[in-house]
């Protein structure tokens, strides 16, 4: 059994992005014909399976650094 510090240190899955859309769909607010953006950000970074799903989904992932450089 891992602990909440070993989570914290992974790179986030793409059960994670999957989550969300999942999640996304419990919102009864203009479902069906609204546009849906999801950002994510992450210490750790992401997993190459999660930077491709999030290309083709909506997604926009950031890890500090990518932040700091919008600086």
């Amino acid at each position: 059994m891992s602990s909440s510090k070993d989570r914290q240190n992974q790179l986030v899955d793409v059960g994670v992005l999957k989550s969300l859309i999942n999640k996304s769909r419990l919102v009864d607010w203009y479902y069906g014909e609204r546009s849906e953006y999801f950002m994510v950000v992450s210490r750790s970074g992401f997993t190459e399976q999660t930077r491709k799903f999030a290309g083709k989904h909506n997604f926009v992932l950031y890890t500090p650094e990518d932040l700091q450089a919008q600086v």
